[in-house]
């Protein structure tokens, strides 16, 4: 229960208290916006076929490396999630290469667009990191493709 609360609370220092654009908390801001990130020329490697962790990258370009991620444990191949830049709430979009080599399915993309949508409704800017080798084909990510249309068709 505590660790639900405390979580709660870091979501939702992240969000305005409505969707007006002065309503935005601007934290202040002790981590230089211009910052040297040497880490970044290892993080990502050289050859395409080696996955490496994106929520390192995105960790080393965020204000104090600190990214709130929402639903960790479903799609793991894409990141979502709360961060600041020079203090201000953006949202994080990345897929990630430690799972399915970053492949998008029907779960990073459902997942990755209702956040996109959330953000969207209190006007906080996305930031996204991209590295998609592409996108999962075959007739089972079709099926669930036509089962999302049609429960959206129904609501």
């Amino acid at each position: 229960d505590v660790a639900a609360m405390r979580a709660m609370r870091r979501l939702l220092d992240y969000l305005p208290s409505s969707a007006e654009k002065d309503s935005f908390v601007h934290k202040p801001v002790t981590d230089p916006g211009d910052r040297l990130i040497p880490a970044l020329d290892q993080l990502v490697p050289d050859d395409p076929n080696t996955p490496y962790d994106m929520k390192d990258v995105i960790r080393n370009v965020v204000d104090h490396g600190d990214l709130f991620e929402i639903m960790p444990a479903s799609a793991q191949n894409i990141c979502i999630g709360f961060a600041r830049m020079e203090g201000r709430t953006v949202g994080i979009v990345g897929n990630n290469p430690m799972s399915l080599a970053g492949c998008l399915d029907i779960s990073a993309a459902t997942k990755a667009a209702r956040f996109v949508r959330f953000c969207n409704i209190f006007n906080i800017p996305i930031l996204t990191f991209v590295d998609v080798p592409g996108f999962l084909p075959g007739v089972t990510q079709e099926h669930e493709l036509f089962r999302i249309i049609d429960q959206a068709c129904t609501i």
